[in-house]
């Protein structure tokens, strides 16, 4: 049986932040891209999961 704490342990790896960070890019460029976020939203969006995607990989860096 797995353990709570491994399972926090895995959720705040670089690497699940990384694809958290992409699932925000996509989705920030889809909905902006459907109209449900006007452009300027959109961009913030795309723009707060891009720099997160960098941050993730620095941490991925420094974890190896």
């Amino acid at each position: 049986m797995v353990s709570l704490s491994s399972i926090i342990d895995g959720l705040r790896s670089p690497r699940t932040a990384l694809l958290l960070n992409v699932a925000l890019v996509m989705s920030g460029s889809v909905l902006a891209l459907v109209g449900y976020f006007d452009v300027v939203t959109g961009l913030i969006v795309v723009t707060a999961g891009l720099l997160g995607m960098g941050i993730s990989l620095i941490g991925r860096q420094s974890d190896e």
